[in-house]
Protein backbone atom coordinates (compact mmCIF):
# COMPACT_ATOMS: atom_id res chain seq x y z
CA UNK A 1 0.00 0.00 0.00
CA UNK A 2 1.31 3.62 -0.94
CA UNK A 3 2.44 5.50 1.84
CA UNK A 4 0.35 8.56 2.02
CA UNK A 5 1.88 12.23 2.47
CA UNK A 6 0.36 15.29 3.43
CA UNK A 7 1.93 17.94 1.09
CA UNK A 8 1.39 21.72 2.67
CA UNK A 9 2.74 24.20 0.44
CA UNK A 10 2.64 21.47 -2.58
CA UNK A 11 2.56 24.65 -5.37
CA UNK A 12 5.90 26.54 -4.25
CA UNK A 13 9.10 26.05 -5.73
CA UNK A 14 10.87 23.92 -2.85
CA UNK A 15 6.98 22.57 -2.67
CA UNK A 16 6.66 21.22 -5.89
CA UNK A 17 10.01 20.04 -6.31
CA UNK A 18 9.36 17.94 -3.24
CA UNK A 19 5.95 16.85 -4.76
CA UNK A 20 7.86 15.42 -7.90
CA UNK A 21 10.24 13.72 -5.38
CA UNK A 22 7.43 11.99 -3.68
CA UNK A 23 5.87 11.05 -6.89
CA UNK A 24 9.32 9.36 -8.03
CA UNK A 25 9.68 7.33 -4.50
CA UNK A 26 5.87 6.16 -4.89
CA UNK A 27 4.27 8.29 -2.32
CA UNK A 28 0.62 8.86 -2.37
CA UNK A 29 0.29 12.98 -1.96
CA UNK A 30 -2.40 14.82 -0.23
CA UNK A 31 -1.60 18.37 -1.48
CA UNK A 32 -2.33 21.75 0.55
CA UNK A 33 -1.95 25.26 -1.04
CA UNK A 34 -3.60 28.65 -1.76
CA UNK A 35 -3.90 27.81 -5.76
CA UNK A 36 -4.67 25.22 -7.49
CA UNK A 37 -2.01 24.67 -10.72
CA UNK A 38 -1.88 22.09 -13.41
CA UNK A 39 0.53 20.17 -10.75
CA UNK A 40 -2.68 19.97 -8.63
CA UNK A 41 -4.23 17.68 -11.10
CA UNK A 42 -1.33 15.44 -11.33
CA UNK A 43 -1.18 14.41 -7.50
CA UNK A 44 -3.40 12.25 -5.64
CA UNK A 45 -5.52 14.47 -3.77
CA UNK A 46 -5.54 18.49 -3.25
CA UNK A 47 -7.43 21.21 -1.06
CA UNK A 48 -7.70 24.62 -1.48
CA UNK A 49 -6.63 26.56 1.85
CA UNK A 50 -5.39 30.08 3.13
CA UNK A 51 -3.05 29.26 5.40
CA UNK A 52 -3.78 32.80 6.98
CA UNK A 53 -7.51 31.57 8.37
CA UNK A 54 -7.79 28.90 10.80
CA UNK A 55 -11.33 28.57 9.96
CA UNK A 56 -10.11 27.15 6.47
CA UNK A 57 -7.63 25.05 8.06
CA UNK A 58 -9.86 23.54 10.05
CA UNK A 59 -12.50 22.78 7.73
CA UNK A 60 -9.98 20.79 5.51
CA UNK A 61 -8.55 18.75 8.17
CA UNK A 62 -11.72 17.99 9.02
CA UNK A 63 -11.75 16.66 5.61
CA UNK A 64 -8.41 15.40 5.30
CA UNK A 65 -8.74 13.22 8.58
CA UNK A 66 -12.09 11.56 7.72
CA UNK A 67 -10.63 10.07 5.31
CA UNK A 68 -6.97 8.75 5.29
CA UNK A 69 -4.05 7.10 7.90
CA UNK A 70 -1.20 9.10 7.07
CA UNK A 71 2.53 8.13 7.30
CA UNK A 72 3.65 11.76 7.30
CA UNK A 73 3.15 15.38 6.92
CA UNK A 74 5.42 17.63 5.19
CA UNK A 75 5.44 21.54 5.80
CA UNK A 76 6.90 23.55 2.81
CA UNK A 77 4.23 26.53 2.50
CA UNK A 78 5.56 30.21 3.50
CA UNK A 79 5.49 33.71 3.00
CA UNK A 80 8.28 35.96 2.89
CA UNK A 81 7.46 39.85 2.88
CA UNK A 82 10.91 41.34 2.47
CA UNK A 83 9.89 44.40 4.21
CA UNK A 84 12.47 46.57 6.56
CA UNK A 85 11.38 46.42 10.76
CA UNK A 86 9.63 50.01 10.53
CA UNK A 87 7.27 49.20 7.77
CA UNK A 88 5.97 46.32 9.29
CA UNK A 89 2.20 46.28 10.66
CA UNK A 90 0.25 44.70 13.22
CA UNK A 91 -1.80 42.65 9.91
CA UNK A 92 1.18 41.74 8.00
CA UNK A 93 3.36 40.44 11.27
CA UNK A 94 0.02 38.48 11.97
CA UNK A 95 -0.34 36.93 8.38
CA UNK A 96 3.49 36.10 8.49
CA UNK A 97 3.12 34.33 12.03
CA UNK A 98 -0.04 32.68 10.89
CA UNK A 99 1.35 31.09 7.60
CA UNK A 100 4.63 30.01 8.76
CA UNK A 101 4.58 29.40 12.24
CA UNK A 102 0.36 29.13 13.36
CA UNK A 103 -0.49 26.80 10.68
CA UNK A 104 2.12 24.38 11.17
CA UNK A 105 1.06 24.01 14.94
CA UNK A 106 -2.79 24.18 13.81
CA UNK A 107 -2.16 20.94 11.08
CA UNK A 108 -0.54 18.88 13.53
CA UNK A 109 -2.50 19.44 15.89
CA UNK A 110 -5.15 18.56 13.75
CA UNK A 111 -4.03 15.73 12.06
CA UNK A 112 -1.02 13.91 14.23
CA UNK A 113 -3.66 11.46 15.27
CA UNK A 114 -3.89 10.17 11.59
CA UNK A 115 -0.51 9.55 11.78
CA UNK A 116 0.86 6.22 11.94
CA UNK A 117 3.04 4.78 14.65
CA UNK A 118 6.73 5.42 13.36
CA UNK A 119 5.56 7.96 11.16
CA UNK A 120 7.03 11.53 10.10
CA UNK A 121 6.33 15.54 10.33
CA UNK A 122 9.09 17.55 8.71
CA UNK A 123 9.24 21.31 8.38
CA UNK A 124 10.97 23.38 5.93
CA UNK A 125 12.65 26.25 8.12
CA UNK A 126 15.44 28.54 6.82
CA UNK A 127 18.70 29.65 7.60
CA UNK A 128 17.20 33.18 8.60
CA UNK A 129 16.53 31.20 11.49
CA UNK A 130 19.85 30.65 12.64
CA UNK A 131 21.36 34.06 11.39
CA UNK A 132 18.30 35.98 11.28
CA UNK A 133 16.86 38.34 8.88
CA UNK A 134 16.34 42.50 7.44
CA UNK A 135 12.50 40.44 7.02
CA UNK A 136 12.32 40.76 10.93
CA UNK A 137 9.06 38.82 10.76
CA UNK A 138 10.30 36.11 8.55
CA UNK A 139 12.93 35.55 10.33
CA UNK A 140 11.18 34.91 13.76
CA UNK A 141 8.64 32.73 12.13
CA UNK A 142 11.32 30.15 10.99
CA UNK A 143 12.99 30.25 14.12
CA UNK A 144 10.04 29.43 16.04
CA UNK A 145 9.67 25.93 13.67
CA UNK A 146 12.70 24.71 15.45
CA UNK A 147 11.27 25.60 18.56
CA UNK A 148 8.08 23.43 17.72
CA UNK A 149 9.80 20.79 16.10
CA UNK A 150 12.16 19.74 19.27
CA UNK A 151 8.90 20.49 21.17
CA UNK A 152 6.63 17.87 19.29
CA UNK A 153 9.69 15.87 19.17
CA UNK A 154 9.46 15.59 23.15
CA UNK A 155 5.86 15.13 22.83
CA UNK A 156 5.41 12.34 20.66
CA UNK A 157 8.84 10.67 21.44
CA UNK A 158 8.76 6.78 19.70
CA UNK A 159 5.47 7.81 17.90
CA UNK A 160 6.12 10.28 15.00
CA UNK A 161 9.50 11.44 14.43
CA UNK A 162 9.79 15.03 14.12
CA UNK A 163 12.61 16.67 12.14
CA UNK A 164 13.21 20.65 10.07
CA UNK A 165 15.24 21.26 6.70
CA UNK A 166 16.78 24.72 7.23
CA UNK A 167 17.71 25.36 3.57
CA UNK A 168 20.03 28.91 2.44
CA UNK A 169 19.31 30.86 -0.29
CA UNK A 170 17.78 28.31 -2.85
CA UNK A 171 16.48 29.28 -6.74
CA UNK A 172 12.67 30.10 -6.19
CA UNK A 173 10.60 32.83 -7.10
CA UNK A 174 10.37 33.66 -3.57
CA UNK A 175 14.34 34.07 -3.54
CA UNK A 176 14.00 36.20 -7.11
CA UNK A 177 12.64 38.87 -5.11
CA UNK A 178 15.58 39.58 -2.78
CA UNK A 179 17.96 42.65 -3.26
CA UNK A 180 20.13 41.54 -5.85
CA UNK A 181 23.61 43.08 -3.93
CA UNK A 182 22.37 41.41 -0.46
CA UNK A 183 21.62 38.21 -2.15
CA UNK A 184 24.85 38.22 -4.15
CA UNK A 185 26.98 39.48 -1.03
CA UNK A 186 24.89 36.07 0.88
CA UNK A 187 26.60 33.82 -1.88
CA UNK A 188 29.70 34.89 -2.10
CA UNK A 189 29.84 34.63 1.99
CA UNK A 190 28.84 31.05 1.03
CA UNK A 191 31.79 28.24 0.50
CA UNK A 192 29.71 27.18 -2.80
CA UNK A 193 29.41 30.20 -4.16
CA UNK A 194 25.76 29.83 -5.80
CA UNK A 195 21.91 29.21 -4.70
CA UNK A 196 20.50 26.24 -4.23
CA UNK A 197 18.15 24.00 -6.60
CA UNK A 198 15.15 23.29 -5.28
CA UNK A 199 15.73 19.64 -6.01
CA UNK A 200 19.09 19.48 -4.27
CA UNK A 201 16.87 19.67 -0.95
CA UNK A 202 14.42 16.75 -1.55
CA UNK A 203 16.70 13.78 -1.03
CA UNK A 204 16.88 14.99 2.29
CA UNK A 205 12.92 14.62 2.91
CA UNK A 206 13.48 11.61 1.29
CA UNK A 207 15.39 10.96 3.94
CA UNK A 208 13.78 11.48 6.91
CA UNK A 209 10.53 9.89 5.36
CA UNK A 210 12.30 6.53 4.75
CA UNK A 211 11.57 3.80 7.36
CA UNK A 212 15.05 2.99 7.80
CA UNK A 213 15.98 6.32 8.95
CA UNK A 214 14.36 5.51 12.38
CA UNK A 215 16.96 7.04 15.16
CA UNK A 216 16.69 10.56 14.20
CA UNK A 217 14.20 13.36 15.91
CA UNK A 218 14.31 16.70 17.03
CA UNK A 219 16.98 17.62 14.74
CA UNK A 220 17.97 19.88 12.27
CA UNK A 221 19.48 19.37 8.86
CA UNK A 222 21.36 22.02 7.25
CA UNK A 223 21.50 22.17 2.82
CA UNK A 224 22.75 25.89 2.82
CA UNK A 225 25.89 25.50 0.68
CA UNK A 226 28.13 26.17 3.43
CA UNK A 227 26.63 29.56 3.96
CA UNK A 228 27.42 28.67 7.57
CA UNK A 229 28.24 25.57 9.91
CA UNK A 230 27.19 24.47 13.40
Amino acid sequence: MMKKICLIGCNGGIGSAICDSLKENGYYIIGVDKHKTQLCCEINEFYNVDLNASDQILDVCQSIKSKVELWGIVFSAGVYPIKKFDDYSIDLWDEVMNVNLKSCFLITQELSPQISNGGRIIFISSGASYLGSHDIGYSVSKCGLQGLTKGLAKHFGQRVLVNTISPGVIETKMSDRMDKDRKKATLESSLLKRAGKPNELTSAVIFLLDENNSYKTGATIDINGGLYSR
